[in-house]
């Protein structure tokens, strides 16, 4: 869902994979993106252009989680139509870099990658902070990977609702639509998108890793057990614990 005031959230095309991203995880990935074959459909999901996008050179942030098990294909992670911004993975040929496109303010491509090798086979978290816009700051498993500057630090995201992409600023999950439906994040999952208006320090960037890495790696509740509204909430400072209530039950939160 798209949690700004303008509500936009997420379609899918086609058919997407919604399932754990363990076994015992309270928290959902999605998966199945690939691009049109003969005889078979292109699946991913879109958010329509929205102005809750339009970021200018404003400070911004983008989050998300991914698991891949393939080195061998460009991979989509997230993309808006013309690029204005995307984050994307690279094949062993470009030796598995995380590339943090965006446009300038000209309109021109800026196709930085991050200092490390992503990894496969395991869930990988990564944050952007688009700063000024002149800078982005990178951070792989709530580490700071790199910072980019110059040119390739530019962006200016202003999309319009047509474009050179003939979409305007659609949003895409799972594939890129520049030129056409391609650079599909093939077996691949991705789970836990976020993009906000602000950045992140370096201290909030480590807790976001910490505290989900726990939530997707673990068993640890994320949800409120129950239908129905809240009848009751306490917080314990003896033991740490936030603990609501519905008809149902008690959840404990930490």
């Amino acid at each position: 869902p798209d949690r700004s005031l303008q509500e936009n959230s997420f379609l899918v095309n086609g058919t997407l994979t919604r399932e754990r991203c363990t076994p015992g995880s309270k928290v959902v990935c999605y998966s199945g993106f690939s691009e049109a074959m003969s005889g078979t459909a292109t699946n991913y999901a879109m958010m329509a252009h929205s102005k809750s996008m339009i970021m200018g050179t404003n400070d911004f942030c983008i989050s998300v989680w991914f698991y891949t098990t393939d080195t061998g294909n460009h991979k989509t992670l997230v993309s808006m139509a013309n690029r204005e911004f995307d984050i994307s993975l690279l094949s062993s040929s470009y030796s598995k870099k995380i590339r943090i496109y965006t446009r300038d303010s000209s309109g021109t491509l800026r196709p930085p990658d991050t200092g490390n090798e992503y990894q496969t086979n395991e869930w990988t978290h990564i944050l952007v902070n688009y700063k000024g816009g002149t800078e982005k700051i990178v951070y792989i498993n709530g580490e700071h990977d790199t910072t980019i500057t110059g040119d390739n630090g530019l962006y200016n995201i202003n999309p319009g609702t047509t474009d050179e992409s003939g979409d305007g600023g659609n949003l895409h999950l799972g594939i890129r639509n520049y030129g056409g439906f391609s650079g599909a994040a093939v077996n691949t999952k991705i789970a836990l998108l976020k993009i906000a208006r602000s950045n992140v320090t370096e201290e909030g960037v480590r807790k976001i890793y910490q505290d989900e890495k726990a939530l997707i790696d673990g068993d640890g509740e994320c949800t409120i057990y129950g239908g129905g509204g809240v009848s009751d909430m306490a917080y314990d400072s003896s033991t740490d614990l936030f603990h609501v209530g519905t008809t149902s039950g008690r959840s404990d939160f930490r």
